[in-house]
């Protein structure tokens, strides 16, 4: 689950700069306005804010935000490939020009440079723990919005085709500014997809010392090098050469009458099937 950043100060290392081409704020996605120190941007992940959003930011910065997920989720990656008005969730750019994955479960979007500092926080679809009170809040996913994505609270345009901003939930697929988050309530109730949705807590994780095929009920043949081809009904202390003698009046008995058996004498009362010589 994505959790809320700290304080700014704590997160983010902004610095004062200048932009040379229209450039928009990835908190609000407004234009930086001004011909000199516009705005300021991390030295670590490329985030870019005006003067008047630097204390409302909520976005952590990828250095830290590993460590602010309590239960770590992995990704499923996709083959590397080229996503066209995609940007890359760790450094902030676009995916237009180098190959890029992405995560099938929760659209998470990275280079392949990039994919080693992503936050491991895809989604979780199995958290049902006995005793608990089912309770399932919105996983937030920043930017790469569709088109025409409007904020839930205040209902003005929160995507933007030139820079990463914006959050959507992955449940239940709302959308909101940055700083709208807080204005949304906690709790998910999956949007219209509520009626046919299996919620997260009613599924739990199979136990990890039971074998995967004995959850599923498949039988797994061991390869041949581990198989046990003797006879079963063999006792296993006869000689090679008793052995060989069995198996000769099995054979033998393939093609006897069906009113007499070799295969219907026993062991112990035939002593004298042992000490036929073989010809």
């Amino acid at each position: 689950m994505a959790q809320a950043a700290p304080a700014p100060h704590r997160t983010h290392s902004f610095a004062k700069k200048t932009f040379h081409k229209p450039t928009y704020c990835h908190h609000c996605s407004d234009l930086l306005w001004g011909l000199i120190g516009q705005g300021y941007g991390c030295e670590v992940c490329n985030f870019i804010v005006h003067e008047r959003c630097v204390g409302q930011v909520v976005t952590p910065c990828c250095g830290v935000a590993p460590s602010l997920i309590k239960n770590p989720v992995a990704h499923c990656w996709s083959e590397p490939t080229h996503h066209k008005r995609k940007f890359c969730t760790v450094c902030r750019k676009r995916l237009d020009e180098l190959p890029a994955l992405h995560c099938m479960i929760c659209e998470y979007y990275v280079h392949g440079e990039c994919v080693d500092f992503a936050a491991a926080d895809c989604k979780e679809n199995a958290t049902y723990c006995a005793g608990s009170e089912p309770r399932h809040v919105h996983h937030w996913r920043e930017g790469n919005l569709p088109a025409n994505s409007k904020c839930s609270a205040c209902r003005r345009a929160c995507w933007s085709a030139e820079c990463l901003t914006g959050y959507r939930c992955e449940w239940c697929g709302s959308t909101c500014h940055a700083g709208c988050r807080s204005l949304i309530p906690e709790e998910c109730n999956f949007g219209m997809l509520q009626p046919i949705f299996l919620p997260p807590s009613a599924v739990s994780i199979p136990r990890t010392e039971v074998p995967m095929e004995a959850i599923i009920g498949v039988h797994v043949r061991p390869p041949p090098s581990q198989r046990d081809f003797g006879c079963r009904k063999c006792p296993s202390n006869l000689p090679p050469s008793a052995l060989r003698r069995v198996a000769r009046a099995r054979a033998l008995a393939l093609h006897a009458p069906r009113w007499f058996s070799f295969a219907r004498i026993p062991f112990q009362s035939s002593p004298a099937l042992f000490q036929t010589p073989i010809t």
